[in-house]
């Protein structure tokens, strides 16, 4: 008997399923995404995939897709999104979390700096089944 343990994209209630194991530590209450800190897309809409990573702005206690450019907080990864979120028109509260077992492939990154993985210690990214630690994470 044989076994196919290709990677799937799997959607979980119409969501893109982003974990590799159901150990999850949330965010109590969510986090507010700052919509200005998002950038539209060609249709004009402001969307967060699920798995963004994202930093607290320094003044307030809203939160925004990380930057390592911004000098406003968002340079220092703090959390991911569990869900796709769309602030087009305004701030939202989203569903965040600090501890997880991620699917590299499945993250909305073509790579993910050493740094990054460092900063988020208590998330690993898995890439092709196996725990990621050491360089640059690239898809494929």
């Amino acid at each position: 008997m044989g076994y196919n343990l290709e990677l799937r994209t799997t959607k979980v209630g119409g969501e893109l399923n982003i974990f590799d194991s159901g150990q999850v530590r949330w965010i109590t209450g969510g986090v507010t995404i700052d919509h200005t800190t998002v950038t539209a897309n060609e249709e004009g809409k402001k969307i967060l995939p699920a798995g963004t990573i994202i930093g607290r702005i320094t003044e307030g206690k809203k939160f925004g897709p990380w930057d390592a450019e911004a000098v406003d907080g968002r340079e220092v990864p703090l959390y991911m999104l569990a869900e796709e979120l769309d602030v087009t028109i305004g701030d939202k509260v989203v569903t965040a979390f600090d501890h997880a077992r991620v699917i590299v492939e499945r993250l909305p990154y073509a790579e993910i700096p050493v740094e990054v993985v460092e900063a988020l210690r208590d998330i690993i990214f898995v890439k092709d089944g196996v725990p990621f630690a050491g360089d640059v994470v690239t898809e494929g």
